[in-house]
C-alpha cells in the first residue's frame, strides 16, 4: 500500500446494495492491476456500507469512507481528496468497468504527450430494472478535436464515469465542487479541454446501468436552468483557481463571459416567466422584436429581462442589423 497506484477509481454510492458487489468485482478484474478503489457511502439506509467495509477488509487496495456531507458531489470531493493515484476514473455504484478499461486508458496515456489531461471513451447501456442490453453510446472524437471556444458554446457534457482524468489537473481546477450541485460532471469536458489535451478512445469501456426514468424523461426548464447555472459556476471556479485561465484564447474567454451573464440572468426568480414566454415565442426574431417594440409601457421589468436575453443570445447588435430570416438558435449553430 506504500507505492502509489497509477489509477484511483472513485465510487460514491447511495443504497446500491443490490449492485455494489458486481461493481467492486469489475474493478478487481481489471487487466491493469495498478489501481486503488475509494468507496464513499452517501448515508445509505441499506447494507451498502457493510459491503464496502467487508470489501476493504478483504483487499488492501480498497478504502471505505462515510460521506461527511450528504450528496453525491460532496462524496466525490472526499474521494478526490483521498485519491493517491496519478489518474482518477469515476465509477457509479451500480455500474461496472469492462476488464480492459484501465489498461486501454493507460495505453493511450503512455503514448500521448505530457500535456494530456483526460481520456474519454464510449459506454454500453443496460436497463437497471431488467438487465436488458440497450446498446452502446458513442461520443465520437468531437471533444478531442474541438476548440475550447466551441466546447464552451455547446456546453458539451461527458459523464464523469466515461473519463480518466489526470489527478493534478482535477485538483487544480475541478475539485472540490460546490455541494449544492446535483452532478459532478457538468463542466468536466470544458475545463479539461481548457487545461490541456484530451484523447478519445472509440471503445465502450464502461457499463452504465440506466434506470427507466432516465430514458423516458424529457428535459424540463428547471433541469436546463440548473445545468446552465452549474456550467457557469464551474467556469467561474476554473477562472478563480487556475492560472491557465489567462492563457485561453480571447474567443473562449468571451464565450465564458456570455455564460456568466446567462448565470446571472437565470438565477433570478423571473426565470419561470421567461421560460414560459420562450416556449411560446420560440426565440424567433419577430417574437423578440414585438416584445421589445410594444411591451415597454405595460411590462417594463419583462422587457429588461428580454433585452438581457437578446444580448446573451445574439450579441448587442441592433435588431435591424441582424440577417433576415435567421433565428438566434440558427446563428448559434453556425
Amino acid at each position: 500500500m506504500n507505492e502509489s497506484p497509477f489509477f484511483s477509481v472513485l465510487c460514491v454510492c447511495y443504497n446500491e446494495e443490490a449492485w455494489l458487489r458486481e461493481c467492486i468485482d469489475s474493478v478487481r478484474a481489471q487487466s491493469d492491476a495498478s489501481w486503488e478503489l475509494v468507496l464513499v457511502d452517501d448515508h445509505s439506509t441499506d447494507g451498502t456500507f457493510n459491503l464496502m467495509t467487508a470489501a476493504a477488509a478483504a483487499d488492501p487496495r480498497i478504502t471505505a469512507l462515510r460521506n461527511p456531507t450528504k450528496g453525491k458531489v460532496a462524496g466525490f470531493n472526499s474521494a478526490v481528496e483521498r485519491a493517491r493515484g496519478r489518474w482518477i476514473h469515476l465509477l457509479g455504484g451500480d455500474d461496472t468497468l469492462v476488464p480492459s478499461c484501465l489498461e486501454e486508458c493507460r495505453q493511450v496515456i503512455d503514448a500521448s504527450s505530457p500535456a494530456l489531461v483526460g481520456v474519454y471513451h464510449d459506454y454500453s447501456i443496460v436497463s437497471k430494472e431488467t438487465g436488458q442490453n440497450l446498446g452502446d453510446s458513442a461520443y465520437g472524437p468531437w471533444l478531442a478535436n474541438a476548440t475550447v471556444e466551441k466546447v464552451f458554446r455547446k456546453k458539451f457534457v461527458i459523464g464523469g464515469g466515461f473519463f480518466a482524468i489526470r489527478t493534478d489537473a482535477a485538483r487544480e481546477a475541478l475539485w472540490p465542487q460546490p455541494v449544492h450541485w446535483t452532478n459532478e460532471d457538468q463542466v468536466l469536458a470544458a475545463v479539461l479541454k481548457s487545461l490541456g489535451e484530451v484523447a478519445y478512445l472509440a471503445r465502450p469501456l464502461y457499463v452504465y446501468r440506466m434506470p427507466a426514468k432516465h430514458y423516458s424523461a424529457r428535459p424540463t426548464p428547471d433541469s436546463h436552468r440548473r445545468g446552465v447555472m452549474h456550467f457557469s459556476e464551474g467556469l467561474h471556479l476554473f477562472k478563480e483557481r487556475s492560472p491557465r485561465w489567462a492563457s485561453l484564447p480571447p474567443d473562449a474567454i468571451a464565450e465564458a463571459e456570455r455564460h456568466f451573464r446567462h448565470h446571472q440572468l437565470i438565477s433570478r426568480p423571473d426565470w419561470t416567466l421567461v421560460q414560459a414566454l420562450r416556449s411560446r415565442l420560440r426565440w424567433t426574431q419577430l417574437g423578440m422584436a414585438l416584445v421589445l417594440r410594444f411591451a415597454p409601457r405595460l411590462f417594463p421589468e419583462l422587457v429588461t429581462i428580454y433585452r438581457r436575453l437578446w444580448n446573451m443570445e445574439i450579441g448587442t447588435t441592433s435588431i435591424t442589423q441582424q440577417p433576415a430570416g435567421r433565428t438566434a438558435s440558427d446563428r448559434a449553430r453556425a
